[in-house]
């Protein structure tokens, strides 16, 4: 009988996307006709940062002669299976991966294998993750891992492990949000799974999440196979838990746990006694926020109550939630002083750091900045720019009366009429209303206005220009200034517009945002007025009679490019002919067009 021989199979396990397996468990068999016989076993390597070890996935089975089946055999026949690590208890241990038969193997035999993800039998991310850092806790919980100064848990494990640092860092994470909220019932697995999709990994930030996405982010984990997979009854039950736990921080202070919040001091306030039952309606509301308004308005509980709780909400959105603000505010409501947050677009940015400064408010802590006042000055700017962004028209019109207005942004001669304007014309919207039309309504008035024509100019200028120059501290000045349009501002060039404005506009930057939104406005302009000629647009070259316009008799309605983009009337300068003549010269060639010529008196073409 001859000695027996040693032979070795090694190679590596992945899964289908190239991810090396940790803790697989690989078996080698030696096949004959209808049996198969156990050779050898290995696991698959854990990472590890020792030079000496075996990379990671990888594994090495030695086995010998001796244990054939048949001992006349001189080699295997040779084949290799992976199983996974944990096998769920009930049910049959089964291969993820077998390889193909390697007749008559060679000494040294090299067999990679691909495991496949089948739901429910190859681990997933969590479970793996989990199963190669246990070992290297040395005691210590995942919920009290730690990177700071004395301790550098995370860089260690992911050192060790060759595991993502970040992984490694919501990890524990999520053990920590599934310890502080034991009675919520939701493990540590869920929040990893909502963790891993770019979520808040604080548990008190789950309050500014919509339940939807927090059951999108966990069914995207578990079509990922990052977390293990949940029947539908399961996914409701979570759900549910999450909703529970989001209710739950919602009216408690996120600081003082034992204490409401500022959502529930504001139900209470508006003499809801069952704070909770907003939130339900709130999260079994489907459809349009206005109708949630509606359906609670019409609820017993809330009559009369959810203007209230509107204001309230609104307030804790502008203000942060700040305590202190929103006392201040709420008592100014109470004494007249405002009857909405509408009303608080009047306050400019400097009544706004009058407030603030106030030692009994200031600002919350969440504010960053060098020292209190920088704090201050941040949130007053933000509040301003917040309030004029949402009430845009009360905004400005309240601007035009402040003492300082002039003085700083230049003087303008038609703020009486745009004060009486703007008054008698509380519907009218800076943004969204075009002037022409909104003067045809029978609830408009120019009443009051002494120079109808500057006043529609200035209007339409102020709307143009807020449109490339987004904030009042930045129309107004341009408007000041004699600037009326994009086109100006584009035909400035945008070295001089910067070198001219950006003190004015705040700053370069700022200088070269507007040039370029201005410049992307007057492209617009002029592609549409190529497009669409004369006809679509009401502007004619110089000599052309308007009043054949007027024959067409149409609505005046319909917009114009004079309205949406500034004057774009032709002069007699040599630019205005030249246009004039790619229109002419790209009308249709029959006797009405031609018939215009002779009225043109172009002359030169460059």
């Amino acid at each position: 009988m001859s000695d027996a021989r040693t032979f070795t199979v090694h190679g590596q396990v992945s899964d289908s996307s190239g991810r090396l397996l940790v803790g697989y468990i690989v078996e080698a068999y030696d096949v004959d006709l209808r049996h198969e016989q156990l050779l050898g076993q290995a696991k698959t390597a854990p990472s590890s940062s020792q030079t000496s070890s075996p990379p990671q996935g990888t594994y090495s089975i030695t086995y010998s002669s001796a244990s054939f089946r048949r001992s006349e055999k001189g080699t295997a026949d040779l084949r290799v299976k992976v199983f996974p690590p944990i096998c769920p208890p009930g049910t049959p241990r089964e291969p993820t991966a077998v390889s193909e038969i390697l007749f008559n193997a060679p000494v040294d035999a090299v067999v990679d294998l691909v495991v496949v993800s089948v739901a429910g039998k190859t681990p997933c991310e969590f479970d793996l993750l989990v199963q190669d850092i246990k070992p290297l806790l040395d005691g210590v919980g995942f919920e009290d891992l730690v990177e700071d100064d004395t301790h550098k848990d995370i860089t260690f494990l992911a050192g060790e492990t060759a595991q993502d640092a970040d992984k490694i860092r919501d990890l524990a994470g999520a053990f920590k949000a599934a310890i502080s909220a034991p009675k919520a019932g939701i493990s540590a697995e869920l929040f990893y799974g909502i963790y891993r999709q770019n979520l808040p990994s604080d548990p008190k930030a789950l309050v500014t999440l919509n339940i939807d996405a927090i059951m999108e982010a966990l069914e995207k984990s578990i079509d990922e196979n990052l977390i293990n997979q949940r029947t539908s009854k399961e996914l409701s039950a979570i759900r549910t838990s999450f909703y529970n736990l989001i209710s739950k921080l919602s009216l408690s202070d996120p600081e003082n746990p034992g204490k409401p919040s500022a959502l529930q001091d504001l139900l209470f306030s508006s003499n809801i006694k069952q704070p909770q039952h907003f939130l339900d309606a709130f999260a079994n509301h489907e459809g349009p926020v206005e109708d949630f308004w509606k359906k609670l308005e019409a609820d017993p509980e809330f009559k009369g109550k959810t203007g209230s709780i509107q204001f309230g909400l609104q307030l804790g959105l502008l203000t942060l939630n700040h305590a202190p603000l929103l006392k201040e505010l709420q008592a100014r409501k109470q004494n007249g002083g405002i009857t909405s947050v509408r009303d608080l677009a009047a306050y400019s940015e400097k009544t706004w750091l009058g407030i603030l400064q106030k030692p009994e408010i200031g600002v919350p802590d969440i504010v960053t900045g060098v020292d209190q006042t920088a704090k201050i000055k941040k949130m007053a700017t933000a509040i301003t720019n917040l309030l004029e962004d949402v009430f845009p028209t009360p905004f400005v019109a309240a601007r035009f009366s402040d003492s300082d207005d002039d003085t700083t942004y230049g003087p303008l001669e038609t703020k009486p009429d745009l004060a009486t304007f703007f008054k008698a014309n509380p519907t009218f919207d800076l943004k969204t209303t075009r002037l022409t039309e909104y003067l045809t309504f029978p609830s408009s008035t120019l009443e009051g206005v002494k120079n109808t024509v500057a006043l529609k100019n200035t209007v339409r200028a102020i709307q143009r220009l807020y449109a490339v120059a987004p904030r009042y501290a930045q129309m107004r000045p341009l408007v000041a200034n004699g600037l009326t349009s994009s086109l100006q501002i584009s035909k400035m060039g945008r070295t001089a517009f910067q070198l001219r404005y950006a003190d004015t506009l705040g700053g370069e930057a700022e200088a070269l945002h507007v040039y370029e939104r201005a410049r992307k406005t007057n492209a617009a302009a002029s592609s549409l007025l190529m497009d669409f000629g004369f006809a679509g647009s009401k502007v004619f070259p110089a000599g052309i009679w308007k009043g054949t316009w007027a024959l067409l008799d149409v609505d005046k309605r319909v917009p114009d490019l004079e309205t949406l983009f500034g004057g774009l009337d032709m002069c007699v300068c040599d630019g205005c002919r030249y246009v004039g003549f790619i229109f002419i010269s790209s009308f249709p060639s029959h006797t009405g067009s031609l018939a215009w010529l002779p009225f043109l008196k172009i002359n030169t073409v460059r």
